[in-house]
């Protein structure tokens, strides 16, 4: 499993780079990343390595930033059409609902990795179908 990150910042200019800048300076790994605008504030929501997660923990809470850490699963699909169908297809099969889903690349070229976060009670399920 991956750990994620969910945080408000201000929507503002220079407010992400700040945060990422921070984040950076912490020795932080940023894996994979969303951004989710609203009028004052927006959501970033973020994954880390797993050698890298108790390092983000301890400096949002030494600058005292309110967080959120999700489990969430990761697979790497294809970068081609339907790949994307092709596993909603196979958690809605399966009768998991998704809470929230991003891509980002992935490591190998040719392949995108989703970051698949699954409604809390359909969470063992979705490890079975993802092959966790």
């Amino acid at each position: 499993m991956t750990k994620e990150f969910v945080v408000s910042l201000q929507n503002r200019p220079g407010s992400l780079a700040e945060f990422c800048a921070g984040l950076a300076r912490a020795n932080v790994n940023i894996t994979g990343m969303a951004c989710v605008p609203g009028a004052e504030f927006g959501t970033f929501r973020f994954t880390v390595t797993p050698t890298s997660a108790p390092t983000a923990e301890a400096w949002l809470r030494t600058k005292n930033i309110p967080f959120v850490t999700r489990d969430v699963l990761t697979r790497s699909v294809p970068n081609t059409p339907g790949a994307l169908a092709t596993i909603c297809r196979e958690l809605f099969d399966s009768g998991v609902n998704i809470d929230s889903m991003y891509g980002f690349a992935g490591e190998r070229p040719g392949e995108v990795e989703l970051c698949i976060e699954p409604s809390p009670e359909h969470f063992a399920t979705a490890k079975k179908v993802l092959g966790w």
